[in-house]
């Protein structure tokens, strides 16, 4: 299993990466999943991963929500 970076989570939908608000663009699915570990509490979950683009640059990254609804983001 490939380890994913923990970047952060929110529950409310804004959350910068390299200061770029995610939820200000349209995710595109990266094709893959991905399992994650939270290491808030230890669970682990099967996420997508998504990038966005903006300029003409892309920013990869894997996202989904926990059971409580919170946001959580990992480098891809």
């Amino acid at each position: 299993m490939k380890f994913h970076n923990f970047i952060g989570s929110t529950k409310d939908e804004v959350f910068c990466i390299k200061g770029i608000d995610l939820f200000r663009y349209r995710w595109y699915s990266g094709g893959e999943c991905a399992t994650v570990i939270n290491p808030e509490n230890g669970k682990m979950y099967s996420f997508s991963s998504y990038y966005i683009e903006y300029g003409k640059k892309k920013l990869g990254f894997i996202a989904g929500k926990d059971e409580y609804g919170n946001w959580l983001f990992f480098e891809n």
